[in-house]
């Protein structure tokens, strides 16, 4: 079954480009929307902060295998990204 996840507290722009689940929390949720940055969930995706300001178009979010406070980022144009999130 499927349930829509409203990012309704994030900005007015287009949709999540890419999405990843903590492996250790399956409530913590993370995703990258268009021109908006990293953005993270801690209750399944009923609310939402921005976790970090990355620019550009958000392709994948990949959480490092054995370091879950660690994920890397791929945008389109701008780069790959390191993100230390706190502990």
């Amino acid at each position: 079954t499927w349930h829509l996840i409203s990012m309704g507290n994030t900005p007015s722009t287009p949709g999540v480009m890419a999405i990843a689940v903590d492996r250790s929390n399956s409530q913590h949720v993370f995703a990258g929307r268009f021109d908006a940055g990293l953005w993270s969930s801690n209750d399944g995706g009923r609310t939402w902060s921005k976790t970090a300001n990355i620019p550009g178009f958000i392709t994948e979010i990949v959480q490092h295998p054995t370091q879950p406070n660690l994920l890397y980022v791929a945008t389109m144009n701008d780069g790959a990204w390191r993100v230390e999130l706190p502990s």
